[in-house]
């Protein structure tokens, strides 16, 4: 089960960027590519099975923290 979903990751993130991007153009770019590898990772570990929760970080992002429940 996801606490937070794949569309609320992207709606997230890309918000972040597109308030960046007032200032910064390469900001939107990087909201895109941090959704790639949230995807990614949560894709890995819903086939892995390994992990029950996963936190994804403020600092580490630059967005809100996420936390995902993969059962």
């Amino acid at each position: 089960m996801l606490v937070a979903d794949s569309q609320s990751i992207m709606r997230s993130i890309l918000q972040r960027g597109h308030d960046l991007s007032i200032c910064d153009p390469s900001a939107l770019y990087l909201a895109v590519e941090q959704l790639t590898l949230l995807l990614l990772l949560q894709e890995a570990l819903l086939h892995q099975g390994a992990l029950s929760i996963l936190s994804v970080s403020a600092h580490l992002f630059s967005v809100e923290p996420v936390v995902l429940a993969v059962s």
